[in-house]
């Protein structure tokens, strides 16, 4: 497969079905999904879009999308991870940071990832090898010797929920898992911290990370690398993502609390 050729044509379909969610932005309301979680007519449609341009392009791949879940055999070595709505609740309450999420692992490694961003008009890419990109400007590390306290760490609201984190730097949570590691990748984070994601919320945006030469692990500090052994329905192990030179610094400044005093 040609990652590059590929990209540019999912940095289409991306954009399509992000200008078609635009047009619902502050307008469409949420319901909720069997995980309390929230959800729009609009999610579905973005997804069943995407897929069926995908199906066309690539019918020997397989699909797997959030809320339609697989088409085709989920022991491909080609799958698509889908989130049509990466950020639905900031979506529905107003607040643009959202937007469409596809990536495209082989044999369980994240290899290609669009992130498209209507309300901001940002979309960033990235292709095993070929570099990450922010509306066509290239990504380069951003790797501090140290850490400063006005540097800024992103973090899932969950994670501040089970974990303490002794870290002097600005802490932001911003609900929408793809921007934070495309975030991460672009220097606007100096740090990440995020668990209770899956598979679709941040195929697309590893390959950003990776590309750009940040370090991510589990908290346990084994680099992350593949999404073999891990569900798709799953929630997938606690990320900690950083510049090689401070991952450290991140890794230590995170402490699990005692269950006892967690509120989930």
């Amino acid at each position: 497969m040609d990652l590059k050729s590929t990209t540019e044509t999912i940095i289409g379909i991306a954009q399509e079905a992000g200008e078609y969610v635009l047009a619902q932005f502050g307008i469409m309301k949420g319901g909720l999904k069997y995980d309390g979680t929230l959800v729009t007519e609009a999610d579905g449609q973005s997804e069943r879009m995407i897929r069926a341009r995908l199906k066309v392009l690539f019918p020997e791949h397989t699909v797997f999308g959030e809320e339609m879940g697989y088409d085709g055999p989920e022991d491909n070595e080609w799958i698509w991870y889908l989130d049509p709505i990466d950020g639905t609740s900031n979506f529905v309450f107003g607040i643009p940071i959202w937007g469409v999420s596809i990536g495209l692992a082989h044999r369980g490694r994240p290899v290609l990832g669009v992130f498209a961003m209507p309300a901001l008009r940002e979309t960033f890419w990235a292709w095993d090898g070929g570099g990450a990109y922010l509306n066509g400007q290239r990504l380069a590390l951003h790797q501090p010797t140290e850490m400063k306290h006005t540097d800024l760490v992103v973090v899932a609201s969950t994670t501040m929920e089970r974990y303490d984190l002794h870290l002097p730097q600005k802490i932001r949570s911003l609900g929408c898992a793809a921007y934070a590691l495309a975030g991460l990748a672009a220097g606007s984070f100096v740090g990440l911290i995020h668990d209770n994601w899956h598979l679709h919320d941040l195929a697309a945006s590893i390959v950003m990370c990776n590309e750009v030469g940040l370090k991510l692990t589990t908290e346990e500090g084994e680099n992350f690398v593949s999404f073999n052994g891990i569900a798709p329905k799953a929630k997938a192990p606690l990320l900690v993502g950083a510049g090689p030179a401070v991952h450290g610094t991140v890794l230590q400044g995170l402490v699990r609390k005692d269950p006892s005093r967690c509120s989930s």
